[in-house]
Parts: structure tokens; sequence; C-alpha cells
């Protein structure tokens, strides 16, 4: 198992569609990570296996498939397989945090990744709750130890945790279209539009580039975003017009040809539905705010000159 705190090595090798690798290490079914910090943040992604966090003093939010969870001392939450998720310390803080390798686990119980968690699922018990903390907490103790037998007793623990997890904890099953050769499907095709919006895309094509069919493809994005395919799109080609509005000259016409709109007509239309303004009104009443903000400095700089 890994020990680190304050300044981890971890989440750092994150693939385009947010996938986090090689941080396992050999002789562990799991990543064990003593966060012992005041600010730390953890970028997005997701794994194969499940993580349980706990904290053992202070606070910290945890982002998870886009729900928030604020966790104090003595909090735990678990996170299922797949789930994206990112976190933010931004105060003293002292917890756990146990990411189990997916791929060791699969070995033992192939269908292992399928299964989703929660702190509070129908079979758990209070005493099971309780048991999860103590085997958390003792592991937490294990790491201040250097004893011969320390990798021992871990791994020990780990174990217990992983069958107290599997036999008290689920809450049901992911559905199998999710998940394609061990991935996330979903992230996988969100990690593709991220770096093809800018292209003439259409739902067919992308469906095709995933061997769905465009009907099926449209369901399934749907359920797992909550948006339409084209409205998912239209948002990440709205969000690069408005940072190159704010911080290029280029035209509207040029700025809709960039993002990936099919005309200046439409990048219009699709920002006015998002912001609610035109993009060139948008440009002008920032560029009025920006010349308001300087005026005013420079007066306020002459008044202090002449006071």
């Amino acid at each position: 198992m890994t020990l680190s705190s304050s300044k981890p090595t971890y989440n750092t090798v994150i693939t385009s569609d947010y996938l986090e690798e090689d941080v396992y290490p050999e002789e562990s079914p799991a990543l064990v990570i003593i966060h012992d910090s005041n600010h730390e943040y953890v970028h997005p992604h997701w794994h194969r296996g499940l993580e349980i966090v706990h904290s053992d003093t202070g606070p910290a939010r945890f982002t998870v498939d886009n729900k928030v969870y604020d966790i104090e001392s003595g909090d735990t939450l678990i996170i299922s397989p797949y789930d994206l998720h990112h976190a933010l310390i931004d105060s003293p803080y002292r917890g756990i945090s146990v990411t189990f390798n997916g791929d060791t686990i699969a070995k033992l119980y192939p269908f292992a990744d399928r299964y989703r968690f929660s702190w509070t699922a129908p079979n758990a018990s209070d005493n099971d709750r309780a048991s999860l903390v103590a085997l958390l907490t003792r592991i937490m103790e294990l790491s201040n130890h250097q004893a011969r037998d320390r990798s021992f007793l871990i791994n020990a623990a780990l174990y217990e945790m992983l069958s107290l997890l599997y036999t008290r904890f689920t809450c049901g099953i992911r559905r199998p279209e999710e998940i394609r050769r061990g991935r996330n499907i979903i992230m996988e095709i969100i990690g593709y539009l991220n770096k093809h919006y800018t292209e003439p895309l259409t739902e067919t094509f992308v469906a095709q580039q995933f061997s769905y069919s465009r009907e099926h493809f449209s369901r399934l994005f749907k359920r797992a975003t909550g948006n339409s395919f084209k409205e998912y799109l239209t948002e990440l080609r709205c969000e690069d017009a408005h940072a190159k509005l704010l911080n290029s000259k280029s035209s509207v016409a040029e700025i809709s040809q960039a993002t990936g709109f099919p005309s200046a007509k439409s990048l219009n239309d699709a920002f006015r539905k998002r912001y609610g303004i035109s993009p060139r009104e948008y440009r002008a009443m920032h560029h009025t705010k920006n010349a308001a903000g300087v005026s005013g400095s420079a007066q306020s700089t002459r008044q202090r000159r002449n006071a």
C-alpha cells in the first residue's frame, strides 16, 4: 500500500476520459492515502475500484457525479466504481482515503466493478458502519507504526473491509451498457466530445465511433448526463465562445467557426439562449465595464496624488 500525506504523488496520471491510472501498489489490494494538510485539490477522475473516504478531523468537500457531499469530522463517504469525483480541502484536515484496485479485485470477483455502494445501504446496520470506521481508524493508526508486520496488518484490514463493503454496503448494480471493456463508457464519450467539439460532429457520427445505434446512444447519453447530445455539445461550444469573446479580438463569425458552430447565427442563437444576451452585446458590455474600472482606478490615483 502507499501511505502519503500533504503533497501526494497520486492523481497525476489521468487519461482524456478522466480515468486515474498507474497509482496502485503491487503488494496491496488498495491505494491508501493519509491526508494531513490545510489545502488540497483532487482533480476530477474515476477508477474501476470503489473508494472509501473518512474524516478524522476537519471538513472536506467531495463532488461525486455532480452531487456535493460536505463531510465533517467522523463522517464517511463511499464512492462507487466508475463515479466521476473530485475533492477540495481548504482548512485543517486529517483523514484517510482507500481506493481499491479494480483489476486486483476482479481476479477475486469478476463483476465487482458493477456494484454501487452507499453508506446508508439497506443492508448496512449501525454496527456495520461502526466496524467499517474502526477498520479505517486502525489503518490510520498503523500508518504511524514502523513495525515489521505493519503491511500484513494493513492488508488484513483492507480485505476485511472489502468483505464488509460487498456484503453489507451494496445498493444496486450499474447498467452493463454504461461499461465497456472495463471503462466508464460515458466518461469516454465525454472525453471524446471535449477533444473534438470544434469539429462538425453529429450524433449519428459519434454513436458510430462507439459502435452504438443513434437511438441507443441518444438514450444512454441522456440518461447519464441529463442532457441530449445536442444540448451538451452546444454547451461546450458556448463556454469556449464565451472565453474567446473575453480574451480575443476575433470577430463573432471567426469565433463561431473556431468553436464548432455552423454559423455566426447559430452561435448568436445559442449564446442568447444560454446567457440572455447576444455575443456582440456581451462583449460590448464587458469592455464597457473594464473601461469604467480602469477609468475609476486612474481617477482614484489622481485624487490620491492631488491629496
